[in-house]
């Protein structure tokens, strides 16, 4: 599922009884010129809104299905919501979260500007400061172990993917765990 302010479209697949497809263009809009070719416009910037999508999907699926959330989770709260409770208990989740190594960690590089993907504002950091990149990890660490919980809490599997390394390991450790609890 990918997630912005509303859901974009959504797709009932032939063939494939009870498949839905539902995508919400985070990345950007998905256009085709005038020969048909398929071009992405700039991604507009806004906030993750989980709470519709998960809102949205519960209520138009009629049977239980399998759902995959693929978000970075960085905003905790998304994670301990109301709506994303609500899909966990009538579907079987599973939240795929997206690491970057860069997020976990700043690197020693002197000052650097920083631009929330989300907002659009621009911090000026200076990462020569060792307290602060201290500080950066502790707070990374801490969103990662509240993240867990709050999943753990709504019986949500989730596996964390990394960008800097192939994700088939993680996933096939995931489907593994699902065949033989099951």
């Amino acid at each position: 599922m990918r997630l912005q302010r509303e859901v974009a479209d959504v797709r009932h697949e032939r063939g494939r009884e009870g498949v839905v497809d539902v995508r919400l263009p985070a990345l950007g809009h998905d256009l085709r010129d005038d020969r048909g070719a398929h071009r992405v416009a700039p991604p507009r910037r806004v906030r993750t809104e989980m709470t519709d999508a998960a809102r949205f999907l519960t209520n138009i699926t009629k049977k239980r299905s399998v759902v995959f959330l693929i978000s970075d989770f960085l905003d905790v709260g998304l994670v301990d919501d109301p709506a994303v409770r609500m899909l966990g208990r009538k579907h079987d989740v599973v939240a795929l979260v997206l690491n970057d190594p860069r997020e976990l960690e700043l690197p020693n590089v002197g000052v650097v500007a920083l631009e929330d993907a989300e907002t659009g504002r621009i911090a000026y950091v200076d990462t020569a400061d060792g307290r602060l990149r201290d500080d950066y990890a502790s707070t990374a660490r801490r969103r990662r172990t509240e993240r867990r919980q709050a999943l753990a809490r709504m019986k949500i599997d989730s596996v964390d993917l990394y960008t800097d390394r192939p994700f088939v390991p993680a996933l096939m450790a995931l489907f593994n765990a699902r065949t033989r609890r099951n």
